[in-house]
């Protein structure tokens, strides 16, 4: 049986200087220095056997060594910009055997999950141990804690040379595969979507809001009591739910290009699916501009608002065509991008490998699981989806892999519906070329007037930005007269409708994870070749049943699985609805994420 090693010594990492809230240490919240609230709660974990500061050489961080001070606890000082040496300042003068990394910003942080870390972190024998790493963030950032071992950490001071290594740490120690023996300790609660970390002003209101209301109360020192309260007062949460974290390679941000095709025919999916992904990337730091093959007015004001920066293809311009080839070279250029994740059906193997030779790394997204590409990274993002048999390049592959928007990360548990009532979301897609809305739609009323004296089925229908809009006219024409129904388009607020739903219609495309992230169980259509193994990943999860593809589908049988979906016993709902959230994790956008970083940081091609 492995032993903890004593001395067990946290460091804090605390410095004045900030570029987003200088002084951040030292502000005052229920009487209290930020930097006190941090070492009150280290000081009450029961693995530590000392807490120490380590803070830098200049001038204006006088005030941080005479915080320490009147606190009690030493403070090392050291170079502003190679921290690992100031760290093994610290570990020298204080003997660690055991180092805890723990950063300032972190007022919050709970005393039983640094004991968590540490004691998992001794019992596996691990060199390094945390318990949020790259592609595995599960906790709010501000609960991070990293644990190393005095040999591991003395050899990290010895050979890691690269700027950005000695400036964060810790990196050395986990980046590179089998160098060091590490583990992930994984905590139960999933709530990445949160920020209780003092980065931003934004941040600041947040963990002073939280303070103020739980300072000196049980809950505020676990992480469940933090995380519950914020749930509660989502009014607080959302304060600084835009801010993006840098990123420990780059802090000035390396530009992702993402090149996406919709239109029509082909829908949205591969637009707001890139859409997420570059929510991921700036979340990490980094800045990420989408070019779009297909972009109305609705389309682009819905990309925006979720931040992204958008650019549409040049009027004439064939989306992959050699001049789009051409085009996507310019903006890889102009843009000093690195890599482009491209996604789409139009972009053969000849174009993504001609792409590939001429400039950038390409990553590229394969519902077709296509072994002959030969590209830097292939996302196979689909629940189910396995890499082919002779792949010719790195595959990220199943629902490790199948991201969601951030809005649908970290959601609760879904409630059950009401007694007597269910409200019915049809949803598409972008284009909806199989016309599933007007033949949903008459089912779903067709079923809620059989229904009537028994269930109150209300209905909502989304149109997607591509579908023409005599066919909304239609669908007007038919609910007309019809109370609770509503056709909706460029609905803004996505995540509340489908939170609002108790059942769902899909087709079998990207928003079958997001319903499946809420916790909504649905009826999935395959309206498309490629979707099938989507209907295969999420049927085989349980949650949701399949109709017949949407060209063999007749209205009798869509309306009788209407009706057994509205009929669905309690305990039926919520298996259903239990086996999406668990099927969605909500950490696959940060991992991809963490993927392309390894393309944008590694040497381009030759």
């Amino acid at each position: 049986m492995n032993v903890l090693q004593h001395p067990v010594v946290a460091i804090i990492q605390a410095r004045m200087g900030s570029s987003r809230l200088p002084g951040k240490v030292l502000l005052q919240v229920a009487g209290r220095s930020l930097l006190q609230h941090l070492v009150d709660r280290l000081q009450r974990c029961e693995t530590l056997d000392q807490v120490v500061v380590a803070t830098t050489i200049e001038p204006g961080d006088d005030a941080v060594v005479a915080e320490a001070q009147r606190l009690g606890i030493a403070c090392i000082r050291g170079s502003v910009d190679d921290v690992l040496g100031r760290f093994d300042a610290a570990v020298q003068q204080t003997g660690a055997a055991t180092i805890v990394r723990v950063t300032g910003d972190c007022p919050l942080m709970a005393p039983a999950e640094v004991d968590r870390v540490v004691r998992g972190a001794a019992e596996l024998g691990a060199e390094y141990a945390a318990n949020q790493v790259p592609g595995h963030m599960k906790l709010p950032l501000g609960y991070a804690v990293e644990v190393v071992q005095r040999p591991a950490f003395d050899r990290a001071v010895r050979e890691a040379t690269a700027r950005y290594a000695r400036e964060h740490v810790m990196p050395y120690l986990y980046e590179e595969k089998g160098r060091f023996a590490t583990a992930w300790i994984e905590p139960e609660l999933a709530a990445a979507d949160l920020r209780v970390t003092v980065d931003t002003p934004a941040d600041f209101a947040v963990v002073k809001a939280v303070l103020e209301a739980l300072d000196g109360r049980p809950e505020s020192d676990t992480v469940v009591g933090v995380v519950t309260w914020l749930r509660d007062h989502p009014e607080v949460a959302k304060l600084n739910q835009d801010i993006s974290q840098k990123s420990y390679r780059d802090e000035a941000g390396t530009t992702l290009l993402l090149r996406a095709d919709g239109g029509p025919q082909v829908g949205l999916g591969h637009i707001l699916r890139l859409a997420g992904l570059a929510q991921a990337w700036r979340q990490r730091g980094g800045k990420a501009r989408l070019l779009c093959g297909f972009l109305t007015p609705a389309l682009e004001q819905r990309l925006r608002a979720m931040g992204t920066e958008v650019v549409g293809l040049p009027t004439g311009i064939a989306p992959g065509s050699p001049q789009d080839l051409q085009w996507t070279l310019e903006q890889s250029v102009e843009n000093s991008a690195p890599a482009v994740l491209v996604d789409g059906y139009c972009f053969v193997p000849a174009w993504l490998h001609e792409l590939r030779q001429k400039g950038p790394k390409v990553a590229y997204v394969d519902d077709f699981a296509d072994p002959t590409l030969q590209l830097d990274l292939v996302l196979m993002p689909n629940v189910g989806a396995e890499p082919p048999a002779g792949a010719q390049s790195p595959v990220l592959a199943g629902a490790k892999f199948t991201p969601v928007r951030k809005e649908f990360q970290g959601l609760p548990p879904k409630a059950l519906p009401r007694l007597g009532v269910r409200r019915l979301l049809l949803t598409f897609g972008g284009a909806d070329p199989a016309c599933m809305s007007e033949r949903a739609l008459a089912a779903a009323l067709y079923v809620r007037q059989y229904l009537k004296l028994k269930t109150k089925v209300t209905i909502d229908l989304v149109l997607g930005a591509a579908v023409p809009g005599e066919r909304q006219a239609t669908l007007a024409a038919l609910a007309q007269g019809q109370s609770d129904v509503r056709i909706l388009r460029d609905v803004a607020d996505m995540p509340a409708l489908m939170a609002r739903a108790d059942l769902a219609v899909a087709a079998a495309g990207t928003t079958c994870w997001e319903l499946a992230a809420v916790g909504v169980p649905m009826l999935v259509v395959q309206v498309a070749d490629n979707q099938a193994v989507v209907v295969r990943g999420i049927v085989g999860s349980g949650a949701a049943t399949a109709l017949p593809p949407a060209d063999q589908l007749t209205h009798a049988e869509l309306c009788s699985h209407f009706l057994l979906l509205i009929m669905l016993e309690d305990s039926v709902w919520q298996a259903r609805s239990q086996a999406g959230q668990r099927l969605i994790d909500g950490q696959a956008a940060a991992r991809i994420a963490d993927a392309l970083a390894g393309l944008t940081a590694a040497p381009q091609h030759k």
